[in-house]
């Protein structure tokens, strides 16, 4: 297999409220929810943000209906730390708690939580460089 890396991420694979746009959450993730996540980044330890959008529409619909998959995500959210230990050090004194339950709390405003799962996962590079 490929080779581990000790940075970690957590991920949510985020689909819009219902009713709401694609234009409307994807203006609301990259001009309000992303501003509000590197204000904390530095409070939470975070060393890289990044928002996965989901592009070509039209391509990814037919990958969706030749394999019977569910609809894809609006996007991913992926937030990057040195490691596990690095994550939860920041996340236990009182600001990172703070900055993250304010994070958390405004993906209420855009994100179908019943419908967005959240996890950690390490990177393994199987092929090619980052």
């Amino acid at each position: 297999m490929g080779e581990r890396h000790e940075m970690i991420k957590l991920m949510v694979c985020m689909r819009r409220h219902p009713g709401m746009s694609r234009e409307q959450f994807l203006h609301y993730w990259r001009d309000v929810h992303g501003p509000m996540a590197v204000e904390r980044a530095e409070l939470l330890g975070i060393r890289r943000y990044v928002q996965n959008v989901t592009a070509h529409e039209e391509i990814s619909q037919a990958l969706t209906a030749a394999r019977g998959t569910p609809q894809p995500y609006d996007g991913i959210d992926a937030l990057y730390w040195d490691s596990i230990g690095a994550m939860l050090d920041h996340l236990s004194t009182p600001e990172g708690g703070r900055a993250a339950s304010e994070l958390f709390l405004d993906h209420i405003n855009f994100v179908d939580y019943s419908d967005s799962p959240i996890f950690i996962g390490e990177e393994i590079d199987v092929y090619g460089s980052a």
